[in-house]
């Protein structure tokens, strides 16, 4: 990929304290997050009104399920979202050579057309942009010695987080992790 405006513009990672938490933290904080102030508050908005829609169906009388099950399904679905599109994925592995080629293959095989364009030994980070077929992606990898944590975030419409990937991409990193251990380790 030639184009590295994504790269620069995307959210900071702050890297000692994301490993320390094994959860991305980004520079900018929260809004970092979420993927911007925009999202930050879309994220706001629907955990609010979900909340008030369970809270009304459990006041209201007599109690509908439908009522309950979709406000109620809503908020749990924007709280994992938030949780899991965060996490960091741990993967053992050799030393930090191998594991930066070893961790690139796999990521070719599970993954098409992805061009890692930061690069040092600390941080991996790979971005296609929203212009593809389907979304635009981030792939975070940090090295830390033998261990490595990765971290898979769908971007939709103006390179922002998307809502709805959060635990899709957190299970294809842990099927990534477990592919690595089984073939690599």
């Amino acid at each position: 990929m030639d184009d590295t405006t994504l790269a620069e513009d995307s959210p900071k990672v702050d890297y000692e304290k994301s490993i320390k938490r094994q959860w991305m933290v980004y520079t900018n904080g929260i809004f970092g997050m979420t993927g911007g102030v925009f999202s930050f508050f879309f994220y706001a908005f629907f955990i609010i009104i979900a909340s008030l829609g369970v809270s009304n169906a459990i006041i209201g009388q007599p109690i509908s399920a439908p009522a309950l099950l979709i406000p109620l399904f809503v908020l749990i679905w924007m709280i994992t979202n938030i949780i899991f599109n965060n996490s960091l994925v741990k993967v053992k592995g050799k030393d930090l050579k191998n594991n930066k080629k070893n961790i690139l293959e796999v990521i070719d095989e599970k993954f098409s057309n992805y061009d890692f364009v930061i690069n040092d030994d600390q941080m991996m980070r790979s971005f296609r942009p929203f212009e593809n077929p389907i979304w635009g992606t981030i792939i975070t990898i940090l090295f830390d010695g033998d261990t490595m944590y990765l971290n898979i975030t769908s971007l939709g419409r103006s390179n922002s987080t998307t809502m709805i990937h959060g635990l899709y991409n957190f299970i294809k990193a842990k099927r990534i992790a477990k592919y690595y251990r089984e073939h690599y380790s």
